[in-house]
């Protein structure tokens, strides 16, 4: 007696399925994931020959039924033939078996799925022998990760809605072209196919509507073979699939999508949408890199390649055309991301962000998704239009469940919030209560300007000239060529830890005298917003710092500013897209120069000159360290206040800061007192 499918029995059996599958090394023995593909057909196109789930059916009758679809493949399926009658027939119905688990609106995405755990296994088009014993795997090298169906039919879904407004087409069924541009297993275009037939679609002008490219050609190919299987299955009256096949064959192509010699069209297309691939930079060869450059403007610093195809969707829409990507959502905050960003923003609507970046869903991916739409309205006649075309609520959605996608209320920000930024950062850690604190500190008029930002050594390897710590006051460095060492994990708030030391005669052409004198410094890569000064003069790892000289502003007052709950608030909200593993965060001087520090001068000044002088009297009683236990408490807390009371933000602004950050209750229970007195002045 069969179990019945719950949910954690389909779980379990999915996994249990791919680990069958990895179990095959499908470059030696196709014939496995060919008869997978061929079973999942086979089920789609007859579904109620396994509506008794205690049938079961044979490799030959399986064969049989689907012969015009194997002569029409034979290229594809060419190892599904007599030889698998007695070799495998007991792997079919272990094949049939996990299938049996699978809702019929799963099944065509299994193929895929199969072909893109087999990628790690085979050499693929573009990659040399020797990469496949190379520490990267082929799938990273090709960037391609399927999508979970759940993800993709909620995507296409919610873009054919918004096409046809949220209703069904009349009589007349308008054209409408749709292109995956890294289509790989044809994840998308099945439920765009689908989701066009159900909106009353005649079966083949549905199949007129999609159009692909992926550089895999064994990917194209299983892309159309997919399709074809979701022809037959609505019109089963077809005596040959062939036609549908050439049909497909000439929409659906093997080729780069970023190559302007590539046969898609600019401004043809009414969706683009996919999951395009995330290719570090590193992994891009130098002959692409050069390419890119001359023909992409996003092309620029430490990019990835789903930057470029964001910029090559965007150009392949028509007017009021829509874009959905579900894509990494490093480019909304990195420096690399700058320009694509200005060009959304400026350029066309975004209309939403939906963060699914703590849900996993790509496992063994180091990428944060989001699912990002946007409408083309680049090309108006009048920048009236234009203006307000540009305008309007951005829907802002972050969720921890995906149940959350359907129930949870996004957060609406009006989009030239995020233009008015001058590194046009976007950030999907909004909510109704967030974005008002927002907007009070963005209007803080002072930044720290880029060029006073210098970073410390950047050359790989340094830390094998750095030896042991030494002995704070007490350590003595007699070698000329020695001096003190300080890494981003010695910086504490207004502190540092005891330097290490270097020998400098192995630092690469390094002028270590711009680390002479005070600064302040601020590490690379920290849980929280950190400053502190020194004046010893060590030369610094992978860390940020800003000179007296080079700023107009007290160090002193930067210090207490950098390490107050308020930038911290304002730095964790707007380069979230930037966070990385552990609850770590990235710092580099684009972004400390992105941070909106209080003015020492103009209005503003005049108005709060007091408190800044307070704030700067804090900052050096801290920095110098004099104080210890409830003494040091007190003096943060009135820091905290003090910086509170700068931006303008009453006990219960500061409250939801305070707990946005987790602060402890005791320690905000001592801000709130010296907020007291705050009032009192």
């Amino acid at each position: 007696m069969p179990k019945p499918v719950t949910q954690h029995l389909l779980g379990q059996t999915i996994m249990n399925f791919n680990q069958f599958i990895r179990e095959f090394d499908l470059s030696k023995d196709k014939a496995v994931e060919e008869m997978v593909s061929l079973a999942v057909a086979d089920r789609v196109i007859y579904p109620e020959m396994y509506a008794d789930r205690h049938r079961e059916w044979s490799i030959s009758e399986m064969i049989k039924r689907n012969s015009r679809l194997l002569c029409c493949f034979s290229d594809r399926l060419s190892n599904i033939d007599g030889n698998c009658l007695g070799k495998h027939e007991e792997t079919f119905r272990m094949v049939n078996r996990y299938l049996d688990c699978y809702s019929l609106k799963d099944l065509l995405h299994i193929p895929g799925q199969v072909h893109e755990l087999g990628i790690d296994e085979k050499k693929p088009g573009g990659l040399q022998e020797s990469d496949r014993n190379s520490k990267e795997s082929a799938r990273k090298k090709q960037g391609s990760y399927y999508t979970p169906p759940y993800i993709v039919r909620y995507m296409v879904r919610n873009s054919l809605d918004y096409l046809f407004h949220g209703k069904m087409p009349t009589d007349q069924q308008p054209d409408i072209r749709v292109v995956d541009p890294a289509c790989g297993g044809a994840s998308f275009l099945i439920e765009v196919f689908n989701g066009l037939v159900d909106k009353g679609f005649p079966v083949f002008q549905a199949v007129d509507s999609v159009f692909g490219m992926d550089i895999d050609r064994e990917a194209v190919n299983l892309c159309i073979y997919i399709l074809t299987v979701a022809v037959i299955a609505r019109n089963r009256s077809i005596n040959d699939p062939e036609e549908t096949r050439r049909q497909l064959g000439k929409q659906i192509r093997t080729g780069n999508a970023l190559d302007n010699k590539a046969f898609l069209e600019s401004n043809e297309f009414d969706l683009v949408i996919g999951n395009p691939p995330y290719i570090s930079n590193k992994l891009i060869s130098q002959g692409d890199k050069d390419n890119y450059r001359e023909n992409y403007l996003s092309a620029g610093g430490q990019y990835d390649l789903s930057v470029l195809f964001m910029e090559r969707g965007l150009g392949l829409l028509r007017r009021e055309g829509l874009l959905n990507f579900i894509t990494s959502n490093k480019f909304l905050g990195a420096d690399y991301g700058r320009i694509i960003r200005k060009e959304l923003l400026e350029n066309h609507r975004l209309l939403s962000i939906v963060d699914v970046s703590t849900l996993q869903c790509f496992a063994g991916t180091a990428a944060y998704p989001v699912i990002i739409t946007v409408k083309k309205c680049g090309g108006c006649d009048s920048v009236a239009f234009s203006g307000a075309k540009m305008n309007g609520p951005v829907k802002i959605t972050g969720v921890t469940r995906w149940a959350e996608t359907e129930t949870k209320r996004p957060a609406e920000v009006e989009q030239s919030f995020f233009r008015e930024n001058s590194d046009f950062l976007i950030t999907t850690r909004l909510d109704d209560r967030v974005l008002p604190l927002l907007k009070k500190i963005s209007r803080a008029g002072g930044r720290i300007p880029r060029s006073s930002i210098l970073c410390g050594l950047a050359q790989p390897g340094f830390s094998r000239w750095v030896r042991g710590k030494g002995t704070g006051d007490e350590m003595v460095i007699t070698d000329p060529h020695e001096r003190p060492f300080i890494r981003a994990g010695h910086i504490r708030p207004y502190s540092i830890a005891e330097p290490e030391v270097i020998d400098t005669r192995y630092l690469q052409k390094k002028n270590t005298g711009v680390f002479q004198g005070p600064k302040l410094v601020i590490p690379g890569i920290s849980k929280s917003l950190t400053a502190a000064l020194d004046n010893s003069g060590s030369i610094l790892g992978r860390v940020y710092f800003i000179r007296e000289n080079d700023t107009s502003y007290d160090l002193r007052y930067l210090a207490v500013l950098l390490n107050s709950h308020v930038m911290n608030f304002y730095y964790k909200v707007m380069y979230w897209p930037v966070h990385l593993a552990g609850g770590y965060l990235r710092f580099n001087s684009g972004y400390i120069a992105n941070l909106p520090v209080y003015p020492v001068q103009g209005e503003l000044w005049l108005n709060d000159g007091e408190t800044v002088h307070e704030i700067i009297a804090l900052g050096d009683k801290l920095s110098n360290g004099e104080q210890g236990g409830r003494e040091r408490e007190s003096i943060l807390a009135r820091a905290e206040a003090a910086v509170y009371s700068l931006y303008g933000f009453d006990r219960e602004e500061a409250s939801m800061i305070m707990n946005f950050l987790e602060i402890d209750g005791t320690v905000q229970e001592k801000i709130r007192d010296a907020q007291n007195e705050y009032r009192k002045k």
